[in-house]
């Protein structure tokens, strides 16, 4: 089958010059020589008698793997890479990469950068402040006048956070019916939520401790979760505070009785206060 069809032919006798090869070839057409798959015959218009691809004709069967390069792809913009969070099957897209510490930007049709995930992570990692009072302390006769036990300085990295405050104290007194009595201060300031309702001259305080005889201290324990307004970054500073009342020693880490024959028959112990981040 020929491929060519040539726009007339020579006979045994004829003379060959460039004027009638040239008649021959340039008005020569292209016989269908494909089976209309990856080429086709243009037959009509001034193009007519010209190969074309067809439509559709070029598909992965004809492209080499090498020959598909990623500088032959169209650009990407920044911040951007190809998928397809449509939710069905379809072409290729550019979707958003957000560089947002926060993941406030965060959506499921985008993704976030590898620093961006990290830092956020990291923010939420445990923020925890202890104190941890290992030494005695001895208050004869404080008169209901409040001391500074412990300290915890904690600096929140959520506006929307709350802190929640644990004390464990092992204290004691002198008289089996006036045990220590404790409270939690706030920057300075008595927390009014953190402490018992007005009535009269009663002491108001955060919890009270008791007496577990004159050889040991009686352990006491508190926690509570301060909901407050807090600025991200900015240190909040939390104290327990002690006293007792008039006439009435109070006894840190010791028993009211020190100095027993034997030694041995007494202890001395640890109080702690711890201050945590509760992210919302």
């Amino acid at each position: 089958m020929a491929i060519i069809n040539t726009n007339g032919s020579f006979g045994t006798s004829d003379t060959v010059n460039s004027t009638n090869l040239n008649a021959v070839a340039d008005g020569a057409t292209f016989d269908d020589p494909v089976d209309e798959t990856t080429l086709e015959l243009i037959t009509t218009g001034g193009d007519s008698g010209k190969l074309r691809v067809k439509a559709g004709g070029v598909d992965t069967n004809q492209i080499a793997g090498s020959a598909v390069t990623k500088a032959k792809i169209e650009d990407v913009a920044d911040m951007k890479v190809l998928g397809n969070t449509s939710g069905a099957a379809t072409a290729p897209q550019e979707v958003d990469v957000i560089d947002d510490d926060t993941m406030a930007t965060a959506l499921a049709t985008n993704l976030a950068t590898a620093e961006s995930i990290k830092a956020y992570i990291d923010k939420l990692k445990p923020n925890i402040v202890q104190d941890v009072k290992t030494d005695t302390y001895t208050d004869t006769n404080p008169a209901g006048v409040w001391d500074d036990l412990m300290t915890v300085t904690i600096t929140p990295k959520f506006s929307n956070s709350k802190v929640m405050l644990s004390a464990n104290i092992s204290g004691s007194s002198n008289n089996s019916s006036y045990g220590p009595r404790y409270r939690f201060v706030k920057d300075g300031s008595v927390m009014p939520d953190a402490i018992g309702d007005a009535e009269s001259s009663r002491t108001q305080a955060t919890f009270s401790g008791g007496y577990a005889g004159q050889y040991a201290p009686f352990a006491s324990a508190m926690d509570f979760l301060d909901t407050g307004a807090f600025t991200a970054g900015t240190s909040v500073t939390y104290k327990v505070q002690v006293t007792n009342h008039s006439g009435n020693d109070v006894y840190i880490n010791r028993a009211n009785t020190d100095s027993p024959s034997p030694l041995a028959a007494t202890v001395r112990t640890i109080s702690t206060f711890t201050a945590q981040e509760i992210y919302q």
